[in-house]
């Protein structure tokens, strides 16, 4: 059995030539394989970190990546790393809300003139679990700590001696963001009461329940109820 399934490479020219109508005939596999377009979408190893956008027209960030390819086998899907000179690309990055690290794998696709990181969604970020830090009830808003993400979650806020372990037993600063309450049901109690508090958020777009909040934001899906002590069953 070949690629071309059961024909032989003479059966598929002579199939070219009589379903096109064709007098000369296709060039064979081997020459024509080789006679590639180019590749519109790769994946990379960042060289260096990707910084977040600061403005999306003036404001972008670059890194150098490296190209990761297949290894020439038709019977693996194993990858590794690029090895020629035009192996190495340049990553632009005009997302304020996306940032990498150096090390990190990311898929990037071809646009206009730019290599660009593909993200799961348009802004790059995923829904968070939180901890309220510091809550404004009346405007519907808080400070919280990002305790769980999937991707990258930029810092809105610095708040000074705040840390945390992260999986390599590294210490490293905390994230912090802001969450709105769109639906004017989480955020309905006194500022005392919804201090440490854990909930979900998911960053969305979409019309604002009060004039002042915005309208692309993280928004609050569920907030856990105030526990003053563990019950045992």
């Amino acid at each position: 059995m070949n690629p071309l399934g059961g024909f032989s490479y003479d059966d598929a020219r002579v199939i070219h030539q009589r379903v096109l109508g064709q007098q000369f005939a296709q060039k064979p596999l081997d020459t024509a394989r080789h006679q590639t377009i180019e590749n519109k979408g790769y994946y990379v190893l960042l060289s260096e970190d990707l910084a977040a956008a600061t403005d999306e027209l003036t404001g972008y960030s670059q890194a150098e990546a490296t190209v990761i390819k297949y290894v020439p086998s038709v019977d693996s899907l194993d990858m590794e790393e690029a090895t020629t000179t035009d192996g190495t690309i340049t990553v632009t990055n005009r997302n304020r809300n996306f940032s990498a690290l150096a090390g990190d794998l990311l898929y990037v696709t071809r646009h206009i003139a730019e290599w660009v990181p593909f993200t799961l969604s348009s802004n790059g970020l995923s829904p968070i679990r939180f901890e309220i830090r510091e809550a404004d009830c009346e405007a519907r808003s808080a400070i919280v700590r990002v305790l769980s993400r999937k991707g990258s979650v930029p810092d809105e806020y610095e708040i000074p001696g705040e840390t945390e372990l992260n999986e390599a037993g590294e210490t490293i600063n905390s994230k912090f963001v802001v969450v709105y309450d769109k639906t004017g049901c989480y955020l309905n109690e006194s500022n005392a009461n919804l201090l440490n508090r854990i909930g979900h958020a998911t960053y969305l777009t979409g019309a604002p329940k009060y004039a002042y909040q915005p309208w692309t934001c993280f928004e609050i899906i569920a907030l856990a109820e105030q526990q003053t002590e563990c019950e045992a069953f």
